[in-house]
Order: structure tokens, then C-alpha cells, then sequence
């Protein structure tokens, strides 16, 4: 049997298992490549991030669920991770319920990364706190503009919210240097913009899912939006500008090296065809 029948009539699970390795490898050990350029709206969340003094007290709400969690999950991790290395001082929290258990694996992990990776020991109470979601949505953002304790009495796992140190000075929204919303839909950047940013003159970034994207870009335009990330491309240009590869960059990878081998796969079988000279046989 010469090479071309070979190929011809190899067994195409091995072809599979070559597809799954290229997918599988870069998403296990994540690694960057050149391909990935940061776009402005990136950098401007990247860059509205990085401008905030240490010591500053931000808000994260992770406004998602599980299945979103393939391209929010990744903006949270790094927004976590950049926040922690610029010691910055964390509340986080979610307009969905089902965003509890994410949230609370993202701040877990990240705590222990950023002793691992930055040499800094975030403690709860003081430099983060989780105080949990509740139910409202633009009901809970307005609230909060008004009186966040009266709002969120008590953190995530029912200790008073005004015990925490992080607390301390903390009445409003305005009290926050930036506000970030990670969203995947209804409640999210949206409510957070309309009745958040308006009326507290709030410095808002955004991350949502890539299929509503454009709906942010009317907020960017008018200047209430400083900065967004758009889906699993947004993520991994974060990681990119953070200069710390996570799974939103092993996603990319993994995507790009999947479509360059089918690609590839499509050539290298039309060619092996040809030599084979069976087109010609009737």
C-alpha cells in the first residue's frame, strides 16, 4: 500500500483525536499567540482599571449564569487578578442568582493566585467582601445609589455588612472609584448605566457575552461606558494587556488552532486524492 491509499484509508477516529488534542492542550496550559491584538475598547478597560490609585475601593457585580460562563468567567477571574495585584479594595456581587456559586470559586481561586503570583494576601473584610445578590435588578441598582447598607444589610454568608472594614465611609454608589458589570443580559450593564452611572456620575467599564455586544457600543459613543470587553476575544485581549494567559486566551487558542487544522486537514486530503489518481477513474 503506498502512502496516499494509506491516508486514504485511515481511520478517521484517529483524525478526531488529533482535533481533540489540538483543542485540549491549549485550554489545559494556556499560551498566548501573536494573533491576539488588544482593540481600544480593551484597552480602555484595561487602562480605566490600571489608573486606579491602591487602596481604592471598587464594585464588581457579576451579572451572569453557568452559561455564559464560557466568556464572562474569564473577565472575572482577570478583572479579580488585576484588582488584587493593584491592591486594590474589593466588593463583589451579582443581579442573578445563579451567579453566586460562580462568584464565590472566582474570588477563592483569585485570592490564592494573588498570593502565589503577586506576593499579596488579600483578607476577607478588609480588602474584599462577597455580599451576595438580591433580587430586583434596576430596583437594586437605584437602592444602591441611595443606601447600599440599607440595601445589602449582610454579606453572602449573613455577617453584617457594616462589621467589614472594607465598609468603612461606604454610604453609595458614589463611594466607589469604578464600577464594573460583567453581564450576559437583562439585569445588567444596561440597568446598571441607566440607573447607576446617570445618576451618581459613576466610571463604569462593562464586559457582556459577544452576541450583545453592539448594544453596548451606544454607551461607549456617549462617554458612559469608559471601556467593555466583548466575549471569550475581549477576555483573552484582557489576559493579553495583563500579560497573564488564563482560559479566555487558551479558548482563543484552541479555536484558532482548530480551524487551522481543519483547514489543513481539507488541503492535505484533496492533495492525497489527486496523487491518489482516482478522480480520473469513471
Amino acid at each position: 500500500m503506498n502512502a496516499s491509499e494509506f491516508f486514504l484509508n485511515l481511520d478517521r477516529r484517529w483524525i478526531f483525536l488529533v482535533i481533540g488534542l489540538v483543542v485540549l492542550l491549549p485550554i489545559v496550559r494556556p499560551f498566548d499567540l501573536p494573533g491576539i491584538k488588544p482593540t481600544d475598547q480593551s484597552k480602555n478597560y484595561f487602562d480605566t482599571m490600571n489608573a486606579v490609585p491602591e487602596g481604592t475601593k471598587i464594585l464588581i457585580s457579576a451579572d451572569f449564569d453557568p452559561g455564559s460562563k464560557p466568556e464572562l468567567y474569564p473577565m472575572l477571574e482577570a478583572t479579580l487578578r488585576h484588582a488584587f495585584k493593584k491592591k486594590l479594595r474589593i466588593v463583589v456581587m451579582t443581579l442573578w442568582l445563579t451567579g453566586i456559586g460562580m462568584v464565590e470559586k472566582a474570588i477563592k481561586d483569585n485570592v490564592a493566585y494573588a498570593k502565589d503570583h503577586f506576593g499579596v494576601e488579600p483578607q476577607e473584610g478588609k480588602d474584599y467582601v462577597f455580599i451576595g445578590w438580591k433580587t430586583g435588578g434596576s430596583a437594586v441598582v437605584i437602592g444602591m445609589g441611595v443606601n447600599i447598607l440599607e440595601m445589602f444589610s449582610q454579606d453572602n454568608y449573613g455577617k453584617p455588612l457594616a462589621e467589614h472594614p472594607i465598609m468603612a465611609g461606604v454610604k453609595s454608589l458614589k463611594d466607589f472609584k469604578i464600577v464594573v458589570s460583567l453581564s450576559a443580559g437583562t439585569p445588567g450593564f444596561k440597568e446598571w448605566v441607566q440607573y447607576g452611572v446617570q445618576k451618581n456620575n459613576l466610571t463604569f467599564v462593562g464586559g457582556c457575552t459577544g452576541i450583545i455586544i453592539p448594544e453596548a457600543y451606544p454607551y461607549l459613543q456617549a462617554g458612559q461606558m469608559k471601556g467593555v470587553l466583548g466575549g471569550m476575544k475581549g477576555a483573552a485581549e484582557y489576559e493579553k494587556l495583563l500579560n497573564i494567559p488564563g482560559t479566555a486566551t487558551g479558548g482563543m487558542v484552541a479555536l484558532s488552532l482548530a480551524q487551522f487544522m481543519i483547514i489543513l486537514l481539507v488541503a492535505a486530503c484533496n492533495i492525497i486524492y489527486i496523487a491518489s489518481g482516482r478522480w480520473r477513474k469513471p
